[in-house]
């Protein structure tokens, strides 16, 4: 394999691990932390225009918690699946 090619696949396996770690962050936050997030976005839509009523009233609802959940558990999912994506091509080569 030529040296610029090589670099490549470097490259894109360490974009891959970092999209890893984003994801990491992302669900072990929102399975962790729900109700502070919740608390967050709700003091963040306090200065929405009129046009997000639909979405603050989600942000609001006592719904918003099960779904910063369920996009934690699908982050964090994603999360493993990269990184054993990413192990199992570092064995290879």
């Amino acid at each position: 394999m030529r040296t610029s090619s090589r670099a490549f696949i470097v490259e894109l396996k360490l974009i891959l691990a970092l999209i890893a770690v984003a994801y990491g962050v992302i669900g072990a936050s929102c399975l962790m932390w729900p109700e502070r997030m919740q608390a967050y976005a709700m003091r963040k839509s306090a200065y929405a225009p009129p046009r997000y009523d639909r979405w603050m009233r989600l942000v609001r609802s006592p719904h918003y918690v099960i779904y910063l959940q369920i996009v934690g558990a699908t982050s964090s999912s994603a999360a493993v699946a990269l990184l054993l994506v990413l192990l199992k091509s570092f064995r290879a080569s």
